[in-house]
């Protein structure tokens, strides 16, 4: 993964996840949320897990997305239960932008720069 990722965005690179798979399968609030490197639209590369009798990761690059940091909230408490990450892009089959939330399986890596500050 750091390979692909560093051949992609160059060496100094960083990694953005969700923290743990607290608030999966079930109802969630989300908090806060803040966009990331400044507000502006970057690269980075998503890896997640492909369905394989073993573990792999496919990763992949991802143009001109928009990151944010998100906390996610149990509805009832609203206590923080985890910390997410988003990003906006774009769909092409229908030329919108759809707001993507992941799970702690995907990996986002990007540019040192663009996530100090992340956590």
């Amino acid at each position: 993964m750091i390979d692909f990722a560093t051949s992609v965005l160059g060496r100094d690179v960083a990694l953005c996840k969700t923290e743990n798979y607290k608030g999966s399968k079930q109802n969630i609030l989300i908090g806060s949320v803040k966009r990331i490197n400044g507000g502006k639209e970057t690269k980075v590369v998503s890896c997640h897990q492909k369905l394989y009798p073993y573990l792999l990761y496919y990763c992949h690059s991802v143009p001109d997305v928009a990151v944010y940091k998100e906390d996610i909230l149990d509805p009832k408490t609203k206590k923080k239960i985890n910390h997410g990450v988003p990003f906006l892009t774009w769909i092409l089959l229908r030329g919108s932008r759809v707001m993507k939330l992941f799970g702690s399986w995907v990996w986002v890596w990007g540019r040192l720069r663009f996530v100090i500050g992340f956590s």
